[in-house]
C-alpha cells in the first residue's frame, strides 16, 4: 500500500483548495496519491466517488490542472538543464617529445647529448624514457 506520506500531500492539497472534508472520499475510493488524482479528467469521476457539489467539481477540477501544470513544468525544467553535469577529473597532457631531427645538433630540453665515442657516434639519452637514441 502507499505509504503516509503520499496520503499526507493528499490532505495537504485539500487544504490548500479549501476540500479537505473530501480527503476520506478520495482516499476510500483508492486515491491514495496526488499523482492518481491528477489522473481524473471528468467531473463525473468526482460524482462517482462521492462529491456531488457543482462548485467543488470546479474548485477540485481546478486544484488538478495546476498540479498537472506544476507537473509538466517540473519535467520541463529537468529537460531544459538536461542530464546534470558530471565532474571530471582534469589532467595536464604532455604531449611527446617530436622525433629526433637528424639535420639538427638542438635537442629538446629533456634529452642529455652523448659525449663523442671514437666512431665520432652522436645522439642523446632520453631521461623520460631512459633510452639512448643514435643518430650518426
Amino acid at each position: 500500500r502507499f505509504g503516509r506520506q503520499k496520503i499526507t500531500e493528499i490532505d495537504q492539497w485539500l487544504n490548500e483548495i479549501g476540500l479537505s472534508q473530501y480527503y476520506d472520499m478520495f482516499v476510500g475510493n483508492g486515491y491514495e496519491s496526488l499523482k492518481i488524482i491528477a489522473d481524473i479528467q471528468e467531473i463525473h469521476d468526482l460524482i462517482d466517488i462521492g462529491i456531488v457539489r457543482d462548485q467543488h467539481h470546479q474548485i477540485i477540477m481546478n486544484g488538478i490542472r495546476k498540479l498537472k501544470n506544476k507537473e509538466m513544468a517540473k519535467h520541463r525544467r529537468i529537460f531544459s538543464e538536461g542530464p546534470k553535469e558530471e565532474k571530471k577529473m582534469e589532467f595536464d597532457f604532455i604531449p611527446p617529445p617530436p622525433p629526433p631531427d637528424n639535420r639538427s645538433n638542438v635537442q629538446p630540453a629533456h634529452h642529455q647529448p652523448i659525449h663523442a665515442t671514437k666512431g665520432g657516434t652522436r645522439g642523446y639519452v632520453d631521461e623520460v624514457k631512459g633510452n639512448e637514441n643514435i643518430l650518426d
